[in-house]
């Protein structure tokens, strides 16, 4: 985690509620997908937003990457450790998953994002983010000029964890002012 760029982030989710953060609240990432045809990368927060129950890329969610890839260019983005991101890396081979791991602590750096985003030859306008938290996924896509961002929530809907970490996010959760977010 980069975390200049995570204090902006919760000093604009006090400051704003993270008005405008949010394209679309959804409870899964299928619900997305009638509004896909407008863009040409997804982006996925990798544990809570492509399975609720946080065990990163199974077969079951290799074969949803592959799905969307076959339209789409497919990117991963997480903040996990070097040895969590390993094992995503042998699990992306291991499923021959067609998506790209791109580098850990990065997140919420959106210069950082934008900047690789252009690198490719992509246009912001034209790549959607599927996230779970305000302010490490939506606010870094947010502000990286992405034309969506989809806030999955069934992370909080099953987590009842009493960690710190789960506490920060669902205080997150909690700020969010967007009128079309029911968390």
């Amino acid at each position: 985690m980069n975390l200049i760029y995570y204090t902006f982030s919760v000093i604009d989710l006090c400051r704003t509620g993270g008005e405008n953060w949010v394209t679309k609240s959804i409870e899964t990432h299928e619900e997305a997908n009638p509004l896909l045809k407008d863009f040409k990368v997804l982006f996925f927060d990798i544990d809570d937003t492509l399975n609720a129950h946080g065990l990163g890329l199974d077969e079951s969610c290799c074969e949803t990457l592959n799905n969307y890839a076959k339209s789409h260019f497919v990117v991963l983005l997480t903040n996990c450790s070097q040895k969590r991101a390993q094992e995503h890396g042998a699990n992306l081979m291991r499923y021959q998953c067609n998506a790209e791991l791109w580098p850990v602590g990065r997140k919420p750096n959106y210069k950082w994002l934008l900047t690789r985003v252009l690198e490719r030859g992509w246009e912001p306008r034209q790549c959607a983010m599927y996230g779970d938290r305000p302010t490490m996924d939506l606010w870094c896509a947010y502000r990286a000029g992405f034309g969506a961002r989809f806030w999955v929530q069934a992370w909080a809907r099953k987590n009842k964890s009493k960690s710190m970490m789960d506490a920060i996010k669902r205080w997150e959760w909690r700020q969010m002012q967007s009128p079309q977010v029911n968390p």
